[in-house]
């Protein structure tokens, strides 16, 4: 799987995943039904769930191209040249257990909804699933995420990416 980060290990099992992605400089976006989107430079956090035939490693590989047709709320930002997918908490699962995660990452770590409805407009649970995340060292951002996950009682697995990974 030449298109992914050697330390990344594929599957094509269903699962939950959370994105750590970098902003360079402010955006202003037009995205989708959720119209003008403004987006300060930072970390931001974008969980969501991976449960159809290709699993986390197609869902991966979609959101690590920047050559795509733009789908989901998220195609905006990972096609943007000013956004990168920095890292990746993952963790096999049959269920849906994004909006879990997303309200762990809410109460337990401090992190705010950006946008209103951004990747949930098919969750009553969620306010969004892109979340601001504090401004911290990569490594101890992949280990407050983990420490979620394993309250919600999964068991994650974490990838970080650099720039050549992206297509």
């Amino acid at each position: 799987m030449g298109y992914l980060h050697r330390n990344y290990h594929a599957t094509k099992s269903p699962g939950v995943y959370t994105l750590i992605l970098q902003v360079k400089e402010q955006l202003s976006l037009n995205i989708g039904s959720l119209g003008r989107v403004n987006l300060a430079a930072g970390q931001y956090l974008y969980t969501g769930s991976a449960l159809g035939p290709g699993g986390l490693d197609s869902r991966v590989a979609r959101h690590l191209s920047k050559e795509k047709r733009v789908f989901w709320h998220i195609d905006y930002l990972t096609v943007n040249q000013q956004v990168n997918v920095l890292a990746l908490v993952r963790a096999e699962c049959l269920n849906r257990m994004e909006c879990r995660v997303n309200g762990l990452l809410l109460s337990r770590f401090g992190a705010e909804c950006t946008v209103l409805r951004f990747g949930s407009s098919d969750c009553s649970e969620c306010p969004g699933h892109l979340l601001c995340a504090e401004d911290l060292k990569l490594g101890v951002l992949i280990k407050k995420i983990t420490g979620v996950y394993l309250e919600a009682g999964l068991k994650p697995t974490s990838n970080t990416f650099s720039s050549k990974d992206h297509l």
